[in-house]
C-alpha cells in the first residue's frame, strides 16, 4: 500500500509513508516550525516536546501501533506531517491516534489522508475503534472525524470532548 502518493489541495504533490526512528530529527525539526496553537491542539500545552519524548513517542507507536509521515514529493526530508496511534494498555482492540500538521499545510486535505492511513492501518491490524481527545476549538479535527462514515459518540469530560470512534460498525452495537 505504501508508499501513497497525493496531491494537496494547492496541487503540490506529497507522499504518505511509514515513520522510522531515522525519521526523528525531521519531526523535530517540523516541531520547530508549527504555531503554539497546533502544539496545544496536539499536546494540550504549547510547548513542543523533547527529543527524548518525540523518540519514545515513535518507538511506542512501532511496537504498540501504527506510524505514518508526510512529506513533499519536491523535499522528501522534510516532513510536514504525522499521524500515529497506540492501542490502549487495557484494551488492545481500541487504539489513541494523534495527528499533527505543519501549519503551512493545514487545510491541504493531509490530514484527511493520514485519517485514511491510519485506519487502514488499523484495520488490518483488527483495531475496532479510536478513543480520541479532542479540545473543543479544534474543529479542523472535528471537521476530519465529520467527514467519515463511522459511528461515534462524543462526551465532554474535564474540559475536552472524548470521541468514541468505531471502525467496525459492529462494535457501536
Amino acid at each position: 500500500m505504501y508508499p501513497i502518493q497525493f496531491l494537496l489541495v494547492d496541487g503540490k504533490a506529497a507522499t504518505i509513508r511509514p515513520m522510522t526512528l531515522e525519521d526523528l530529527v525531521a519531526i523535530a525539526a517540523m516541531h520547530d516550525r508549527l504555531s503554539k496553537q497546533s502544539l496545544y491542539y496536539r499536546y494540550f500545552a504549547s510547548h513542543k516536546p523533547s527529543l527524548d519524548v518525540l523518540r519514545e513517542q515513535m518507538q511506542l507507536s512501532q511496537s504498540r501501533g501504527a506510524a505514518l509521515v508526510a512529506v513533499l514529493d519536491s523535499s522528501p526530508d522534510e516532513i510536514i506531517g504525522m499521524a500515529y496511534y497506540l492501542l490502549t494498555a487495557d484494551n488492545v482492540s481500541v487504539a489513541e491516534p494523534a495527528f499533527l500538521v505543519e501549519d503551512s499545510f493545514q487545510g491541504q486535505g493531509l490530514g484527511h489522508a493520514l485519517f485514511e492511513g491510519l485506519v487502514h492501518e488499523a484495520q488490518l491490524q483488527a483495531v475496532r475503534g479510536f478513543q480520541l481527545f479532542i479540545l473543543p476549538e479544534n474543529q479542523r479535527m472535528f471537521h476530519i472525524l465529520n467527514q467519515k462514515l463511522f459511528p461515534m459518540e462524543r462526551h465532554y469530560l474535564d474540559g475536552m470532548f472524548e470521541v468514541q470512534l468505531y471502525l467496525n460498525p459492529q462494535a457501536a452495537q
